[in-house]
């Protein structure tokens, strides 16, 4: 073996084996821990959505901590589960024309997903992975929270009240420098209340590149500074309520997000911005003015 191949060597064995590594901030990768791991990942995440700038009628701030467990049930087989808690507060002008606050706090819906690699293939210096996910958003956060003004619209709610399924399929393709991963997926919004949002289509395509070390060592594997780049879309049908049609609901949201992380064998530090590039939304749905992440995963 030649000596100046070593760092390429462990450095590949490094990214092959351990489930830490540059991975999507808002998306899914096709990655997976070691059977019998696990990963904790904790996530904070602040959104901003209102009406026309200028007017300012209607502006909704979300704030939520995800706690994402996953496991290695087999070298192929993942489980996911994912439990959010979502501070959302919304401001408005009632119909005296005077501005009141409505908010909600608590656990959200919780989702389990299981994922499983379809297909691999490793070449030197490069593996592709393809896996196929499908799981459950199921009822637990608060779906008929009150103020002083009556019962909280549905969307001000921690929970939906329903039960959703969800399928996709994740590729990714990594090589010693960078990663490229890519998802699709839809959610079936079903009803509860009366009320049913609408199913939701979502895709993302993010890349990951090693920033720093721009060079890997011939002894031992440090660790890394990536950059990474997002889009994170999604097209979402209008709400129902009582069976007919909302149709200031649903539209097209694309986001451009990059980020930045800093990995090591065990844990990883991440944080991101997103910001809408595409908002093809109908009626007068709240458009986002920005999103922001950040989070930290290790594994045990």
């Amino acid at each position: 073996m030649h000596r100046n191949q070593l760092p390429l060597i462990l450095a590949l064995l490094w990214a092959m084996t351990s489930p830490v590594h540059a991975a999507p901030i808002n998306s899914n990768t096709a990655f997976a821990p070691h059977q019998g791991e696990s990963i904790l990942r904790l996530q904070y995440r602040y959104l901003k959505a209102e009406d026309d700038p200028s007017d300012q009628d209607r502006a909704l701030h979300v704030r939520g901590v995800t706690g994402v467990y996953i496991y290695g049930f087999t070298p192929r087989f993942t489980g996911i589960l994912a439990v959010p808690y979502l501070d959302k507060t919304l401001g408005l002008t009632n119909e005296d024309n005077r501005r009141i606050t409505r908010d909600s706090s608590g656990v959200g819906d919780i989702r389990t997903l299981l994922k499983y690699r379809v297909f691999t293939r490793d070449q030197p210096g490069k593996t592709h992975r393809l896996g196929l996910f499908g799981g459950m958003e199921w009822p637990t956060g608060n779906d008929n929270a009150t103020d002083r003004f009556g019962r909280l619209p549905q969307g001000l709610q921690a929970g939906s009240g329903s039960y959703d399924p969800i399928i996709g399929a994740v590729w990714t393709t990594q090589t010693l420098q960078w990663e490229l991963d890519a998802d699709v997926g839809y959610k079936f919004n079903t009803e509860a209340n009366n009320f049913a949002f609408g199913d939701v289509l979502f895709y993302n395509l993010s890349y990951q590149r090693r920033l720093w070390p721009r060079s890997l060592p011939e002894e031992g594997v440090p660790a890394f500074w990536y950059g990474v780049l997002e889009l994170n879309g999604t097209y979402a049908d209008n709400n129902s309520i009582a069976g007919r049609e909302d149709r200031n609901s649903g539209g097209h949201t694309m986001f451009l997000s990059p980020g930045v992380q800093w990995v090591n064998p065990r844990w990883v530090l991440e944080a991101a911005v997103q910001i809408p590039i595409v908002q093809d939304l109908n009626g007068s749905a709240l458009e986002v003015d920005y999103a922001a992440t950040m989070g930290l995963r290790f594994r045990f």
